[in-house]
């Protein structure tokens, strides 16, 4: 008979969420998924759904060749690269050093916080943010981001922000996630909260097929005015 064993309580301790994204960056794994976190039972991302949430975001940001998109928290670049053919250029934008040295070179990256973008105002046409609101520090730094997003769109251009963590949900995503090794948390958002910063805002669960955390999770789309 073989005796259960025991998980291991040991957890590995981060700075913060940019230290843990540096250090996967500077991992020798070679799976860009597992890199850019698609792994574990909620957050597994299969091809079929991968494809899915490619010709999501090209419809609701509504690409075309004339569109100079950028991609905030772009990482190793593993959705980034997916939207070159669709755009005139894309840019990737991350904190993580170790991550964006990843990124293919035929892309066009910045190191930078997403609340200080490099950037004048009005210059994308495009903005995409996809699942990174969970790892700001709080709601006061996130609010910044939406604000700067929002000033270097041009006028009439879209931003989406995807994969946001539900608070309205976050009992019930607890008790299903997996047991993490780290000592890290994410933040969870109410909906009101991007309405209050643009009421135009329009906001929607998340309903990617095969993904698992999309059950836990909604999108946001927002019109420069």
């Amino acid at each position: 008979m073989v005796k259960n064993q025991k998980v291991s309580s040991k957890l590995d301790y981060y700075k913060d969420w940019i230290d843990y994204w540096n250090k996967k960056g500077e991992s020798g794994e070679t799976d860009i998924k597992i890199v850019s976190g698609y792994e574990g039972k909620l957050s597994h991302l299969p091809e079929n759904s991968k494809k899915l949430l490619i010709d999501s975001i090209v419809s609701r940001l509504k690409l075309n060749k004339k569109n100079r998109l950028l991609d905030v928290g772009c990482g190793v670049g593993i959705l980034t690269i997916e939207f070159k053919k669709y755009v005139r250029e894309v840019v990737g934008l991350d904190m993580s050093q170790s991550m964006l040295k990843r990124v293919p070179h035929c892309i066009k990256t910045y190191l930078s916080e997403a609340s200080k973008m490099p950037f004048t105002d009005c210059v994308f046409d495009k903005i995409l943010c996809h699942s990174i609101f969970q790892y700001f520090s709080d709601l006061d730094y996130a609010q910044k981001v939406v604000k700067e997003m929002y000033r270097v769109c041009k006028l009439g251009g879209l931003i989406y922000i995807v994969d946001i963590p539900d608070e309205a949900k976050k009992t019930s995503y607890n008790k299903n996630k997996k047991i993490e090794k780290h000592n890290l948390t994410r933040l969870f958002y109410q909906k009101s909260f991007f309405r209050k910063i643009y009421p135009h805002a329009c906001v929607f669960n998340n309903k990617l097929s095969s993904y698992g955390n999309a059950q836990y999770r909604f999108n946001v789309l927002i019109t420069k005015k």
